[in-house]
């Protein structure tokens, strides 16, 4: 690979690993993976920097559902627009690239409601900046759900061909709602010698399982709505392809055609040289392989088998253990129609693009402006008659004193000022977790906080609104909860918010003297 795009790459970027890979490491993009724990390198490390720039790429973002930045609980956060954008424009530079958006571009596909609508209208002119930045080839949006989605798409249609040259190659992608067997030919007979046809999907499972089975398809870029990925899926003589959504990753498809391959449609078929493919199967074959170790010991334990009846499983066992030796992982293109699918994970490490980092810092403040004003007189929602209402957490000192000093300079205590920070305490996507009583009669709105006593994750968060029992200790002790239960803590750390969370451990860190002990 030349040196552009292997020196920066090295240095900023990591492919996705899939699950099935867990072991392996967060990759150098364009180099050598690791594992990822932080090891060094393994003997299974792949380099790729003596293969050259591919004939052409193709660079696929899926599903980005106006997702400008993922969230900043998470401990490994991927995406965000800015880092996006760099990835697009360091990837293209060493190769004639072509770039598509598809699925879910503009929106979540989910109607804005009134209190929304505002903050999704400005999410969506931001998104939009951003990708026109990155100069799209094309952008095949799913069929829209909703208005704001319909009119970022104006005039663009959601189906149709197109085509590109790159280099010697000429690359056909069919997008659309309706493409289907008949469409297909049609395409395929007015570009004969088109290198790749390339079939952009936003259907069924089962839709896009069909089209890479036409003998006319070589790949099936598949919008699945949600966050799926994997190595490449050989179906027929296609290949079935998912990078994710909410743009936490990028695909790279790099395509490598021999010169006397590069007009029409000699030796059709492109091979798989993925590492990645390679890994998973050498990683099927090793689970295969230990599931059988390990039922010819439990046959021998019982006792029940001769050796001659063992010899079979045995000999079984030698073959998958030698399969899963003799993959080699390094891509082997010489003379053949080959590709390499990589899946770039959009990382905290990738630097981001100046002027979209500034961008979205100025629709932070855009969405604080007009939320404020939209949310002014954002009323809590009355306490019904007889219940205890929300006080704020200072209420508490009095009789906790010792507790309360812990929980100020606990995360749950300053969980407000980190929005505050970001300019985000008036984000939809974000103030809710990070005040007290969101939602419950009595308790804070995105406007509303009892003049600051509900902010942060408070007291009461946990353990319910304190007005009875501050007023009457003894008497209303019952009416607090001593210890919550799991899922109220999931209403917040959830999967997307706080992959991490284990309810024991988190829950032991809060076991302090004053509080629980």
């Amino acid at each position: 690979m030349d040196g552009g795009l292997s020196s920066i790459m090295m240095r900023r970027f990591s492919f996705l690993v899939y699950p099935i890979l867990a072991w392996l490491a967060a990759c150098d993009a364009f180099s050598a993976c690791k594992p990822q724990d932080g090891r060094e390198g393994t003997a299974h490390e792949t380099r790729f920097d003596a293969l050259g720039a591919p004939s052409a790429r193709i660079l696929w973002v899926s599903d980005l559902k106006a997702q400008l930045e993922p969230c900043g609980c998470t401990s490994r956060p991927l995406g965000g627009v800015d880092r996006l954008v760099q990835a697009i424009e360091e990837a293209r530079s060493s190769a004639p690239s072509a770039l598509i958006f598809s699925g879910r571009v503009f929106s979540d596909g989910t109607p804005p409601s009134p209190e929304t609508e505002v903050q999704k209208r400005l999410e969506r002119d931001a998104i939009a900046k951003a990708i026109e930045a990155t100069r799209p080839d094309l952008i095949a949006s799913a069929p829209p759900n909703d208005p704001l989605e319909e009119d970022a798409l104006g005039d663009r249609p959601i189906e149709g061909v197109f085509s590109k040259k790159l280099g010697e190659l000429e690359l056909v992608f069919v997008y659309g709602i309706t493409v289907g067997p008949d469409r297909i030919d049609e395409v395929a007979e007015a570009h004969p010698e088109r290198a790749a046809l390339i079939v952009v999907h936003s259907g069924s499972r089962s839709e896009a399982s069909t089209l890479a089975q036409h003998p006319a398809v070589d790949f099936v870029l598949y919008a699945s709505g949600e966050d799926e990925f994997g190595p490449p899926r050989s179906i027929g003589g296609g290949q079935l392809l998912q990078a994710g959504d909410r743009g936490q990753r990028l695909l790279v498809l790099d395509l490598y055609v021999p010169e006397e391959a590069a007009r029409g449609r000699e030796n059709a078929s492109f091979h798989d040289e993925s590492p990645i493919t390679k890994a998973a199967r050498r990683r099927s074959l090793e689970a295969r392989a230990e599931d059988l170790r390990r039922r010819i010991a439990q046959w021998m334990e019982s006792g029940r088998y001769s050796e001659e009846a063992l010899e079979e499983p045995r000999s079984r066992l030698r073959a998958l253990e030698e399969e899963a030796r003799s993959i080699d992982e390094r891509p082997r293109i010489e003379g053949k129609r080959a590709f390499i699918a990589r899946l770039v994970e959009i990382a905290p490490s990738i630097e981001a693009a100046r002027a979209i980092k500034a961008m979205m810092r100025a629709h932070d403040r855009a969405v604080n402006q007009a939320n404020a004003v939209a949310f002014a007189n954002a009323p809590p929602i009355a306490v019904p008659e007889g219940s205890p209402s929300y006080i704020g957490s200072s209420a508490c000192a009095s009789c906790h004193a010792e507790a309360y000093a812990w929980w100020k300079k606990h995360r749950h205590g300053r969980a407000y000022q980190t929005l505050v920070d970001r300019h985000k305490e008036f984000s939809m996507s974000c103030f809710q977790c990070h005040v007290t009583g969101y939602g419950q009669p009595g308790g804070a709105t995105i406007t509303f906080n009892l003049g600051g006593e509900l902010k942060n994750v408070g007291c009461e968060s946990c353990h319910g609104p304190g007005e009875f029992h501050a007023r009457s200790p003894l008497e209303f002790k019952s009416t607090m909860i001593r210890s919550p239960e799991e899922r109220l803590c999931r209403n917040c750390h959830d999967a997307e918010h706080s992959d991490q969370f284990d309810f024991e451990i988190y829950r032991s860190r809060l076991l302090v003297p004053g509080h629980g002990l």
